[in-house]
């Protein structure tokens, strides 16, 4: 997905999406959402078992 495709389907203007990658915020938002889902599929998998 590019800043085009993210601001239209967010309403988050670009170049607010740019101020966030350029300050970091955006790599750490996606590594908290794979650190969640890791957890939950984990979780997941235990109340499974």
């Amino acid at each position: 997905m590019n800043i085009k495709e993210a601001s239209q389907q967010t309403g988050v203007t670009a170049t607010t999406i740019r101020y966030y990658e350029k300050e970091g915020l955006i790599q750490r938002l996606i590594a908290t959402m794979l650190a969640c889902e890791r957890l939950t599929t984990e979780l997941l998998e235990e109340l499974i078992s």
